[in-house]
């Protein structure tokens, strides 16, 4: 049997961002009423990104090769590079290229948070050079889970994209709020429509149904090891018997599974 890979995708996609801002703004002009009524919307409309999430460990749960990239890593180069040209390529994945402006949206709302906390500069360094490892790292593993969708076919329906898009503007009180939560992550419209296109048929992709039966799978054991381990960082998790999660724990370790097979034979080059 494969070694399961306790490494799965940790994505902090563009959709989440933006509902989370929606939800920010509606809070700023709302009472406390509304409250339950935003977070019912924010739970229907990150549904997108459930596929992917699903295959998150947290973020402690490092891999080997972010721990040695931050150990090598030189923090102020980290903030320096939130001024880096957008269309500068960090990494280039079967051929493929990542840009700067890809990760730089990753990394916006956190140097925003950070700058609110008022942190001291030396520990905001360190922190945006962690996460910029981190999500680069998660990068990679949606280009090559998007290069797989697209080698084995796999379409979006075009109409439930668009569908996505306007239950995401309809969180936003005006089409100029919209347009500037897009903006202050560096995306234009277009990018959002091809990021929900990108879950739609990774979602396909993990569903792992164009695979054999049988090619993946995970003993009893390993799958309660995953649990303790989610359990120990996640109150949610740690409420639930493990009978009643154990075959969505199995499916996410066999997406795991699928992914460290995808990313050990892509052609990957990092230039960060």
């Amino acid at each position: 049997m494969k070694k399961m890979s306790k490494n799965g995708l940790l994505t902090l996609s563009l959709t989440t961002l933006l509902v989370a801002a929606a939800c920010g703004n509606e809070n700023n002009g709302n009472d406390n009423a509304n409250t339950e009524e935003n977070n019912a919307e924010t739970e229907n409309n990150t549904e997108v990104n459930e596929s992917e999430n699903n295959t998150e460990t947290e973020m402690n749960d490092d891999t080997e090769t972010n721990d040695e990239a931050t150990e090598d890593g030189d923090p102020e180069e980290a903030m320096e590079f939130m001024d880096q040209d957008p269309e500068e390529p960090v990494a280039v994945v079967n051929g493929e290229e990542i840009t700067s402006g890809e990760l730089q949206g990753q990394l916006a709302q956190f140097e925003t948070m950070f700058a609110q906390q008022e942190m001291e500069d030396e520990e905001t360094a360190m922190m945006m050079m962690q996460f910029q490892q981190q999500f680069l790292d998660q990068l990679i593993n949606q280009t090559i889970l998007a290069q797989e969708a697209e080698e084995e076919g796999f379409e979006a329906d075009e109409e439930e994209v668009e569908e996505e898009i306007e239950e995401i503007r309809a969180q936003f009180e005006t089409e100029e709020q919209f347009e500037e939560a897009l903006d202050s992550q560096g995306y234009s419209e277009e990018d959002l429509e091809e990021e929900i296109r990108q879950v739609s048929v990774v979602e396909q992709l993990l569903s792992m149904e164009h695979l054999d039966e049988g090619e993946y799978e995970v003993e009893e054991d390993e799958v309660r090891e995953y649990y303790e381990m989610a359990a120990a960082n996640d109150p949610e998790m740690a409420d639930s018997e493990f009978e009643d999660v154990q075959e969505d724990l199995e499916e996410q370790l066999r997406q795991n599974q699928y992914i460290e097979d995808l990313r050990d034979s892509a052609d990957v080059e990092i230039l960060l």
